[in-house]
Parts: C-alpha cells; sequence; structure tokens
C-alpha cells in the first residue's frame, strides 16, 4: 500500500489499488506489469486509465494475464496506448 509504484485505477465503476511496474520498451511500444488483487478479473482487451506522475490519466491495453499459479497476486502485461480508433 505504502509502494511508490501504487496506482489507484477505475474499474466497472469501482476504484481499485494496484502496482505499474516496468517491463519493456523500445522505439515503438511500451509495456508494463499491473499488479492487482487476486480476486480481480480484467478481460484481455480492457482499456483502464492510469495517472501519471502528474495525475494525467493515461490510457493502458490489458494485453494479457501471466499464469502464475501460486502468486498472491494477479501480474497483468500491460500496452501503452498512444491512438485509440473508435467504430
Amino acid at each position: 500500500m505504502k509502494s511508490v509504484y501504487r496506482v489507484d485505477f477505475d474499474y466497472e465503476d469501482e476504484e481499485h489499488p494496484g502496482l505499474l511496474e516496468r517491463y519493456k520498451q523500445d522505439e515503438t511500444e511500451t509495456r508494463a506489469y499491473l499488479l492487482t488483487r487476486v480476486n480481480l478479473n480484467i478481460p484481455n482487451g480492457t482499456i483502464l486509465y492510469l495517472p501519471n506522475k502528474d495525475l494525467e490519466l493515461i490510457p493502458w491495453m490489458i494485453y494479457w494475464l501471466e499464469n502464475i499459479k501460486a502468486s498472491g497476486y494477479n501480474r497483468y502485461v500491460i500496452l501503452k496506448m498512444t491512438h485509440t480508433i473508435t467504430w
């Protein structure tokens, strides 16, 4: 709860705590880990708005949930979005 990587985000009209940790970055994409409580299940493709250091909400897409059976938390790989398309 006191981690410098802590983020609070809204999902399904509820606020949830999480940890946002670096994973991979190159010139085309930025990926991170989002660690959440084990009872929070977020489907792949869901877009979450996570605050950056300036408290500006940035869109991130759930890429996949890593399958770690012995873990006390869910670890999602998320992709930072620069564009969105609606149709």
